[in-house]
């Protein structure tokens, strides 16, 4: 039964799970029976990484709406990082990115040759 401030339970076909909807507290938030959390949105988005050989990338993974992911990319010894490319574009090895929907990127890494170990002795 609903208490003072609160709705019943309603099914959400967009998460897939039965969510009980809080009006008292600010903001509003719904309780996900399926994952057992309180959640300020149903709206669960991914943050996708394809990695090309060479490297490693932290920060990927199932965000909630609005929350904040940092990409790190870190290359492994012989190789440099050399961007990012797909919904972002960027030669930064760390890369911020606010959730507000589904996000694929992909890191690519390149084997480090003679002129970048020259450039290790400037």
């Amino acid at each position: 039964l609903a208490t003072s401030g609160t709705f019943p339970s309603l099914y959400s076909a967009e998460a897939s799970t039965w969510l009980y909807f809080e009006t008292a507290s600010s903001p509003a938030q719904f309780y996900n029976y399926a994952s057992g959390k309180w959640v300020e949105s149903i709206y669960n988005y991914s943050v996708n990484v394809s990695v090309s050989s060479g490297g490693k990338v932290s920060g990927q993974g199932s965000f909630e709406k609005g929350q904040t992911t940092t990409l790190t990319a870190t290359p492994d010894a012989g190789y440099k990082f050399v961007g990012w490319t797909g919904d972002y574009v960027s030669s930064d090895p760390s890369l911020s990115i606010s959730v507000t929907r589904e996000f694929n990127v992909s890191a690519n890494f390149e084997e480090l040759d003679a002129t970048d170990y020259l450039d290790l002795f400037d």
